[in-house]
């Protein structure tokens, strides 16, 4: 499994709680600021649709998932190192790799996919029903034709294709790019010409207002959100709003009072039994009643209620502006850890109060020193390497007395390099330095501590490459440092698959 993949689920399980602030929000701003059906959806909408955009922005890093303000770091989400072609890549490019994250990461992956596909399927299937009305649509007659194109004209659209059908019962709207109003078949003969406007002229607004648009995106974050009880509540008052507002556009462009369109309506439920199938835009539907009560009772905030939402809209913002403006990098150290680092193993843990002190005598992160310490020899006091290196910082005995030379400090013998202290006071002097120099670039600065600042300056200078070990040592660091906040590490966890 990727590193994608895992923060795919960490962004699903994320929308557990962004779903309902994004919902709240809404409500508040609803309350505060909307006067008219239109404006209601459209906040409405705008929330629906916000829903999924914070979704990918916290799959893909820019929010905070679900575990804290650390993006994915509950999840363990990072992109690991893969050593590029290009030696100058290396210094920056970490690609994503294959991590092993815990069972049940793959058990809610599972379970949200065959929901999206018995979504998917569901969709499908009501699409089917929408195809068959299409296709059971009979030529409206001459008369009615140029009605139609009368009413669209006074309503500022082009005129759609109108038809008749006798397999519907209620006047509704199909179809994105070739949209069809469909009428029942009985209805020209079963109420009088001005019902039948009314009917037109609302399905020919949800036209003017792009709804079939809305609601094909609404469709689409049901699918894809169907686990999310605060999506579904959204999706349904988008949906409510959704027909006062295009009540309310169709008496705006008609210029009329609200009574006859409300007797229209009555009209016409009296006359329609069944709702408008799904995938689909109807004038008739369950919430008829409230809509005519909506009209001629037009709905009022009380000014002490709007206030209050006002203050409510100012307070979710400013604690979002908090939250989001907390460090995303994990402290460097807490009182229970002085390092930072969670995942290290207990042959580090040993010096982790003498990596500490070391880290900050010298202005390092403690984090970073303790995981070149593992890098370097594992924690290791008595640590060697072939080329000389010593101690817990690996440092080459003529690397240790030029940095004695440097600070005024008397020669270390090699049995100094070998007491935990000392190496590690040395080493993070040095990468210290190294940081300095590099304005706190820490992949040159890494590549510097391994192969020295003079072969790093010469590599800037694009005279030589950078050896393959020391692109493999800055990346690892580079990883594990940006992993240094989380309960595991991925990077090692790849290692020892």
């Amino acid at each position: 499994m990727t590193a994608a993949t895992v923060a795919w689920v960490d962004a699903l399980l994320a929308s557990l709680w962004q779903a309902p602030v994004i919902a709240a929000l809404a409500w508040l701003l609803e309350q505060a600021l909307a006067e008219r059906s239109s404006s209601r959806h459209a906040i409405r909408a705008a929330a629906l649709m916000a829903t999924p955009v914070a979704l990918v922005a916290t799959w893909l890093g820019w929010l905070p998932g679900l575990v804290g303000l650390g993006g994915l770091a509950g999840l363990g989400v990072t992109e690991l190192p893969v050593l590029p072609a290009d030696p100058a890549a290396a210094l920056s490019v970490l690609p994503i790799a294959p991590i092993d994250p815990p069972r049940w990461v793959a058990w809610i992956l599972a379970a949200w996919l065959c929901g999206a596909l018995v979504m998917t399927a569901r969709t499908a299937l009501q699409w089917r029903v929408v195809q068959a009305l299409r296709r059971s649509a009979e030529p409206l007659p001459a008369a009615w034709v140029e009605t139609v194109a009368a009413l669209a004209r006074s309503l500022g659209i082009r005129p759609p294709r109108v038809a008749l059908s006798s397999a519907c019962e209620t006047p509704l709207v199909l179809g994105l790019l070739r949209p069809l109003v469909l009428l029942p078949a009985g209805l020209l003969h079963g109420v009088s010409p001005e019902v039948i406007e009314a009917a037109l002229a609302h399905e020919l607004m949800h036209l003017r207002r792009l709804d079939p648009w809305l609601h094909a995106g609404q469709v689409v974050v049901e699918i894809l959100l169907f686990f999310n009880p605060a999506v579904w509540w959204m999706s349904w008052r988008m949906a409510v709003e959704r027909e006062h507002a295009c009540d309310e556009a169709v008496l705006r462009a008609r210029d009329q009072p609200p009574l006859p369109y409300a007797r229209a309506l009555l009209e016409l439920e009296a006359w329609c039994r069944r709702p408008s199938p799904a995938l689909t835009l109807g004038l008739g539907g369950p919430s008829l009643r409230a809509r005519v009560l909506r009209l001629v009772q037009p709905r009022r905030i009380r000014r002490s209620r709007r206030w209050a939402a006002r203050a409510g809209v100012l307070g979710v913002v400013a604690l979002l502006v908090v939250a989001f403006g907390r460090p995303t990098t994990p402290p460097t150290a807490t009182l229970g850890d002085p390092l930072g680092v969670a995942w290290l193993p207990a042959s580090v843990r040993q010096h982790e109060h003498a990596i500490a002190r070391a880290a900050e005598r010298h202005g390092v992160d403690p984090g970073l020193l303790a995981i070149m310490v593992y890098t370097e020899s594992r924690g290791r006091a008595d640590a060697r390497s072939s080329a000389g290196a010593r101690g817990l910082m690996q440092l080459m005995p003529s690397t240790a007395a030029e940095i004695a030379r440097v600070r005024g400090l008397p020669s270390a013998s090699p049995a100094q390099l070998d007491e935990p202290a000392y190496n590690l006071d040395m080493g993070a002097w040095y990468i210290a330095r190294q940081l300095d120099r590099f304005g706190d670039d820490l992949p040159l600065a890494l590549a510097a501590y391994n192969a020295g600042p003079g072969r790093v300056a010469s590599y800037r200078r694009g005279e030589s490459a950078l050896p393959e070990e020391t692109l493999r040592y800055q990346a690892t660091i580079t990883a594990l440092f940006r992993e240094r906040g989380l309960p595991w590490s991925p990077t090692l966890a790849a290692r020892t698959r």
